[in-house]
């Protein structure tokens, strides 16, 4: 099955803007591949009207559409959705990110989103990709809201992922890399080697996430040392203009031991 993923990275204050490398994204375009599942991306750093957008769709021709949103760029991601809805093309969709996952009953209630997805995403979306490929009914899967016959299916989020290092290294290759603004014009390998954080800073939405995953396991995991070099090696390989590597772990050295 074909998945693809869209997202909003509109940056107006640096001239050339090449976009930026999204974890997330890559993390679950990484799980679909390994599953045997194909990816692809639209990723809109500049303006996009209706046209542009719907004959990329086709060009893409999935067999899912799926979104990733903030709150800050979930009014472009609803319009997305809406000229979706609006072209009939017949194409489900889920939006996962931050906004799904803490303003759950505004992402599902937008005409053009299908289904969304609370919290991590690799292990459902993979569930649900197979699902679907097979045929298989697919409205109790863990994690997801679903749209069926004008009622909503609001499944539980299942635990979180105990062993970060079970996740293949993310897939930069769905990206443009060599031409995101930082990776081309710094000569950056960014890298994410933690989920979590322990603190509630008031500006930060971690103690929201928290509080939704309680009791659903240990919050704040760290992939292993081994994992992360291998990780590194694999990156400098890969793209050999990587000269330097930025880490935006929101508290990386809270594990001090390894």
């Amino acid at each position: 099955m074909k998945v693809c993923f869209v997202h909003i990275d509109r940056f107006s204050y640096f001239k050339y803007w090449g976009g930026m490398f999204h974890f997330g994204l890559a993390s679950l375009s990484a799980v679909l591949k390994k599953g045997g599942h194909e990816t692809s991306l639209i990723h809109v750093t500049g303006e996009m009207d209706k046209k542009t957008f719907i004959e990329s769709i086709k060009n893409h021709n999935p067999g899912l559409v799926a979104f990733t949103s903030t709150t800050i760029t979930f009014p472009w991601i609803a319009e997305l959705a809406s000229w979706l809805s609006e072209e009939k093309l017949g194409i489900p969709t889920i939006c996962g990110g931050v906004h799904a996952t803490l303003n759950p009953t505004d992402a599902i209630n937008r005409e053009g989103i299908d289904m969304i997805c609370r919290g991590e995403g690799e292990y459902p979306l993979l569930e649900l990709c197979d699902s679907m490929e097979a045929g298989r009914d697919f409205t109790k899967i863990q994690n997801l809201w679903i749209k069926e016959n004008g009622r909503i299916i609001e499944n539980p989020v299942r635990p979180l992922i105990e062993n970060l290092d079970e996740l293949p290294f993310p897939d930069r290759r769905v990206f443009n890399y060599e031409n995101l603004y930082f990776e081309k014009n710094e000569g950056e390998g960014s890298l994410l080697v933690s989920r979590g954080c322990p603190y509630d800073c008031s500006y930060c939405c971690n103690h929201a996430l928290r509080n939704i995953y309680r009791g659903k396991g240990k919050y704040v995991r760290f992939q292993s040392v081994d994992y992360v070099i291998k990780e590194i090696k694999e990156l400098r390989q890969s793209y050999p203009f990587v000269k330097r590597l930025l880490f935006y772990d929101d508290i990386l050295f809270q594990q001090k031991n390894g």
